[in-house]
């Protein structure tokens, strides 16, 4: 029973309305006979750093974050912790001594639980999508040792950012945009200079065993746009091709 010293757990995200983690979390608490509730709150991003503030100051025993705050919320904590720092996503707050927030997540754990029973080792996955949810379910499978995981995306921008937070772990293939498509191919090679790739002359390299640079005269030949990025570690090649209106 609710009473004035109850304490609350809330869900932080916008929006929240069709959450069911109240239903859940109530039932479990319930069960446990702890004295908490546990509430969704909406909030905008504008309001976020205003309602973690608030919330330092009454009974507020911890939060869970969810989009659009589990990238944003990271400025807002005292304390990350490695896993949260390595996925660059939070999704549980708890005040430390200090009444300051601690963050950490829990999804990678949360994800792989139900799958440890099971023998996945070297099996392959693909993910759809690449905002924080995203990076703890690649995290999850490569704990759990596949030997190859593939993204498809249609942001860009955050495909960048995962493919920088993993390094070679994942293998990028397209992402689909309302105006152009962009194929982004990854190796673990050891790299080479573009511009020392001589650009070849068909006729001459028919009859020819050397036919290197073909490839890379075809990708420009087909695409819009082509974009090199190569180290001693491996080369990026990313492909773009305009949506054709005609």
């Amino acid at each position: 029973m609710i009473s004035s010293k109850t304490s609350f757990i809330a869900l932080i995200g916008n929006p929240v309305s069709h959450s069911l983690s109240p239903i859940m979390q109530n039932a479990a608490l319930q069960y446990l006979g702890l004295d908490l509730i546990y509430i969704a709150v909406p909030c905008k991003d504008e309001d976020l750093e205003l309602v973690l503030n608030s919330f330092k100051k009454i009974n507020c025993k911890g939060l869970n974050i969810t989009i659009p705050h589990k990238e944003k919320v990271f400025n807002l904590c005292s304390e990350i912790s490695p896993i949260a720092n390595k996925l660059k996503a939070i999704n549980t707050l708890k005040l430390n001594s200090e009444k300051e927030w601690s963050a950490t997540n829990t999804d990678v754990e949360g994800f792989i639980y139900p799958l440890k029973k099971l023998n996945l080792t070297k099996k392959q996955s693909i993910v759809l999508g690449s905002g924080g949810a995203a990076r703890s379910v690649i995290q999850g499978l490569i704990n759990l040792n596949f030997s190859k995981i593939s993204v498809i995306s249609r942001n860009k921008s955050s495909l960048d950012e995962l493919t920088k937070n993993f390094k070679n772990q994942i293998e990028i293939h397209f992402i689909i945009n309302e105006d152009n498509l962009v194929i982004q191919v990854t190796d673990q090679g050891k790299g080479f200079d573009k511009s020392k790739v001589e650009i070849p002359n068909i006729d001459e390299k028919l009859g020819s065993d050397y036919k290197r640079g073909w490839g890379l005269k075809l990708i420009e030949e087909l695409m819009d746009s082509v974009e090199f990025e190569s180290s001693r570690s491996g080369t990026t090649v990313t492909m773009t091709k305009n949506k054709d209106d005609n």
